[in-house]
């Protein structure tokens, strides 16, 4: 379990965010896990550009499939 760390801090990441980013964090994870692998990869590079600052949306705003 090498990746424990990592999962406790995204989990203590997550529990801090306040409960309309935490709905609209679970709502975008729900739709990725329902990707194709296609998807998933599109959504991923969308992703790292948003994260990068080359994207912006308006809060509460996710990425619809």
């Amino acid at each position: 379990m090498r990746h424990l760390g990592k999962i406790f801090a995204l989990l203590l990441d997550f529990a801090t965010l306040s409960e309309k980013s935490r709905k609209e964090f679970l709502t975008m994870m729900n739709e990725y896990l329902l990707m194709s692998p296609a998807q998933r990869r599109r959504a991923i590079n969308e992703w790292k550009i948003r994260k990068d600052g080359g994207l912006h949306d308006e809060p509460g705003e996710s990425i619809r499939r």
